[in-house]
């Protein structure tokens, strides 16, 4: 007769799994968002212009000074339209 194994503990996802890198995505592309309506602000450019040059040179960690990380950059773009696009409302 087999033993039987008393149930073990589910052991712990790794860090960067789950809800955690969800988290940190998002994290990234507010901070990122907040950068791209700052150079909006100071150069008027239009935001997709704004989107296209920041998602290029910022995000993903290919700025040499800067790395917002792994954005969402979905999320990034949608946070830039609508809070652009609602400018009036907010300031």
């Amino acid at each position: 007769m087999a033993e039987s194994k008393p149930d073990q503990p589910k052991r712990a996802k790794p860090a960067g799994s789950g809800a955690a890198e969800s988290g940190r995505r998002r994290t990234a592309s507010r901070l990122a968002a907040v950068q791209a309506l700052y150079q909006i602000d100071l150069t008027g450019v239009s935001p997709s212009t704004a989107i296209v040059e920041f998602t290029r040179h910022n995000l993903g960690g290919s700025a040499p000074d800067e790395s917002f990380g792994e954005a969402d950059e979905q999320l990034f773009a949608e946070l830039v339209e609508g809070t652009a696009a609602r400018r009036a409302d907010i300031d």
